[in-house]
């Protein structure tokens, strides 16, 4: 009894094995699944077979259902396949059908081995419409319209000058009739020619996507200004337009300048004033001619009218005065630039309390004073005006006096300045004597230098026997200044600034 139970459990086995190893399986798609379809019409569609796991060939049957006015069409006989292959059918819509929507299936049939019978079926969706006047020759057979949709651009908007060149790439779905377009363009502004690669999109299939390469190209003509330009396809079998939207081109200016202040704030005194200028960039292809005026009775500009070559650059001076008795307060101020284009540059202005006046030092009761007057020239090595450039002594003997001239001064670009020190000391001192001198301006760190005793002597100070000479180092006195303006760091220095730091120069906030 053992022995029969295990050999029927194997034959069991066996043929569940040879079942499951022969196994067939059928597969079918048609394509496409939906089509639109106007009464007398034939449309053509595609079935696809799939036979898996048959050991020699099988001949798999098709099937139609279908409806007396909306048919399938095409060769229906058995086929003996093994693999997988594409069969071509069509549809046929009577002149008389009911506009509607059809559901037509196509289903084939095998049986395996073992006879048990497998199928698959597919589905195709028909939408029936009354016919129409027109007929797309270019679609074979079909006279249902193209559907343009899923519209692309790569760069929608485009920036353009004169002479320039600029592209983008329109893509879109045909999801109808296959047909062949014409590129055409709408709206197109003086200065811009533009061009299709290709110009005529030939046999845009059904339920493609198809892409153009558009190329803007720009002359002197162009006038500044926003422009749409309207791009549409031409169906050439029937002139039917279909929109694909717009591109739009931004043209700039054929002109255009960069403007600026030095600083942002301005800060003096009341009864005082401050030298400063615009320095004006032309980044454009063009000359430019500016018209000036200021919002505000502190700025007095130096010209009312400033001309510009193209790629030049030009510094307009200006001075702010605040008058004496001028209130303290913070002040906007403006410069406006109105010529062939409008700009505008704004700083602060801030006016403080005028300052006491000094008090005049009390004379030394000597019997005489020696002055000698030491001249520096100092240069302004940077891209900057610097203002209210200034000098003080500190640590000086209550008999000496220092004074410079001038003081007080602005310096532009590339300028130089001849700066005179003028030392006087009572003609009974006697001995070596040192002194610092403070470097200052608007904007920029103060430069305290050392003038050490000894470093230099001048005869015609001597007064008498036993006067030791008096020695200072004026080419010291502005040997380097620091201003600091959006970060950067510029210098201005004399012809002896190694002299300077030698001396033991350092620098103070």
């Amino acid at each position: 009894m053992t022995f029969k139970l295990f050999f029927a459990f194997v034959g069991i086995a066996l043929i569940i094995y040879a079942g499951t190893a022969n196994a067939l399986y059928l597969s079918m798609e048609v394509s496409p699944a939906r089509v639109e379809m106007q009464q007398g019409s034939t449309y053509p569609i595609s079935a696809t077979y799939g036979v898996e796991g048959a050991n020699q060939l099988t001949t798999v049957y098709t099937e139609a259902g279908d409806y007396p006015k909306v048919q399938l069409v095409g060769d229906f006989s058995p086929i003996k396949m093994q693999d997988s292959y594409t069969f071509d059918y069509g549809i046929e819509v009577a002149e008389d059908a009911f506009p509607g929507i059809y559901n037509l299936e196509m289903k084939i049939k095998a049986a395996d081995e073992f006879g048990r019978e497998r199928s698959a079926s597919g589905v195709i969706v028909v939408e029936v419409s009354e016919s129409s006047d027109y007929l797309y020759t270019t679609s074979a057979n079909s006279n249902i319209s193209p559907i343009i949709s899923a519209v692309k651009f790569s760069n929608p908007a485009l920036i353009m000058a004169k002479n320039d060149n600029e592209s983008t790439i329109v893509s879109f779905r045909n999801s109808g009739s296959a047909s062949d377009f014409n590129v055409v363009f709408f709206n197109v502004p003086e200065g811009i020619d533009l061009s299709a690669n290709p110009l005529i999109a030939y046999n845009v299939c059904m339920n493609c996507t198809y892409s153009i390469y558009i190329n803007a190209k720009s002359n002197s003509g162009l006038q500044p200004g926003n422009y749409g330009i309207g791009i549409a396809l031409l169906d050439l079998a029937t002139n039917l337009q279909f929109n694909l939207g717009e591109i739009a081109i931004l043209a700039k200016p054929l002109y255009d300048a960069k403007i600026d202040v030095p600083y942002a704030v301005y800060a003096l005194n009341s009864g005082t004033d401050s030298n400063s200028s615009v320095l004006i960039t032309n980044t454009g292809y063009d000359a430019l001619h500016f018209a000036l005026t200021s919002s505000s009775e502190l700025i007095q500009l130096k010209s009312n009218a400033i001309d510009i070559g193209a790629g030049e650059s030009s510094s307009l001076p200006f001075t702010i005065r605040a008058a004496q008795g001028a209130l303290p307060g913070i002040y906007p101020a403006r410069i406006y630039f109105n010529g062939e284009i409008s700009r505008v540059v704004e700083f602060t202005v801030e006016v403080r309390e005028a300052a006491a006046p000094i008090a005049a030092p009390a004379e030394p009761e000597v019997s005489g004073i020696e002055t000698v007057a030491i001249r520096q020239p100092i240069k302004n090595t940077t891209a900057e005006t610097l203002t209210d450039v200034h000098f003080d002594i500190t640590a000086m003997p209550p008999e000496f006096s220092a004074e410079f001239s001038p003081n007080h001064f602005n310096i532009a670009p590339g300028e130089e300045i001849v700066v005179e020190m003028k030392v006087t000391k009572p003609k009974v001192a006697s001995g070596d004597v040192s002194f610092d001198v403070i470097a200052s301006g608007k904007k920029f760190a103060s430069k305290t230098i050392n003038v050490p005793a000894g470093a230099l002597s001048f005869a015609g100070l001597a007064v008498g026997a036993g006067d030791i000479v008096l020695g200072i180092i004026i080419a010291a006195v502005i040997a380097l200044l620091y201003i600091f303006r959006k970060g950067v760091k510029h210098f201005i220095s004399g012809d002896m600034e190694a002299q300077a730091l030698a001396s033991g120069a350092k620098q103070q906030s």
